[in-house]
């Protein structure tokens, strides 16, 4: 497994990515990279809001087949 890291966050896949494309959902916060589903679960934060990034990606692949976002309410 190879270590990826997305601002002070590190995780695991099976090859190296660049995730700087969620940067302008603000800073990461948490990672899932275990989940059992072929996903990556990433938590995002901005001054105003947080976000839950879940990213399905083929294993051993360059290219992410699907991205969802939530906005997770604090209240």
């Amino acid at each position: 497994m190879i270590i990826n890291k997305l601002d002070s966050i590190e995780f695991r896949l099976k090859e190296l990515h660049d995730f700087t494309w969620l940067k302008k959902y603000g800073t990461a916060f948490w990672v899932v990279d275990e989940t059992g589903s072929g996903c990556i679960c990433i938590g995002m934060e901005d001054a105003e809001r947080k976000y839950f990034c879940k990213i399905q990606y083929k294993s051993c692949s360059k290219f992410f087949l699907n991205f969802l976002i939530y906005i997770i309410n604090d209240n």
